[in-house]
């Protein structure tokens, strides 16, 4: 019981309300983001598929060092398309580098690598060193470990592409009225659909 109230998971998972088939009000996805951001008891909003919690997608693939991939053996890690405001809005803390900016058109080749991928790759200072899948991409950021998987099971590589769609609404919420705000999303749920 000790392990299970005290193990630190690395994001903070209370007051979140996950809307899923948010993807449904199709064109209007950002839209819909903005009008809840405006709310008053939401401190947070985030689009993607991939989230530490089961039943959520899981994407494996194989990463190289930029221009390694024949003499060097591949890195095995989830690449997981997130917003900028994922971060924030799942308690995650950066260590090294910064967040993905919206408004800088080089982030849809930039990753946010977890330690673990660093540690992985050997980075002593990940953030500029570039790393490959299918294309080449920039590390701009470490985000701290966190538990995505099993609480039992070690840490695996993992990281994070700017990507703005995705079939779940993540909504930070206050815990003062966590009734009232669900029926506020609710209402403006019904008005898009």
């Amino acid at each position: 019981m000790d392990f299970i109230m005290t193990t630190k998971i690395g994001y903070d998972k209370e007051n979140v309300i996950m809307v899923e088939g948010a993807n449904t009000v199709g064109d209007q996805q950002e839209t819909f983001k903005d009008e809840l951001v405006k709310m008053s008891k939401v401190s947070g909003v985030t689009i993607s598929q991939y989230f530490p919690v089961d039943g959520t997608k899981r994407d494996q693939n194989q990463f190289w060092r930029d221009g390694k991939s024949q003499e060097e053996q591949s890195i095995g890690a989830q690449i997981w398309y997130v917003d900028e405001d994922y971060l924030q809005t799942m308690g995650m803390k950066l260590v090294a580098g910064r967040n993905f900016m919206k408004e800088l058109a080089s982030d849809s080749q930039a990753v946010i690598i977890n330690q673990a991928m660093a540690k992985a790759f050997g980075f002593e200072k990940p953030v500029g060193e570039r790393i490959m899948n299918w294309e080449p991409y920039n590390i701009i950021g470490v985000v701290e470990d966190f538990h995505w998987e099993n609480m039992k099971g070690e840490i695996k590589p993992l990281c994070f592409v700017r990507g703005g769609w995705g079939n779940i609404m993540s909504v930070r919420v206050d815990a003062a009225d966590t009734q009232g705000t669900l029926e506020c999303i609710t209402n403006l749920w019904n008005r898009f659909m």
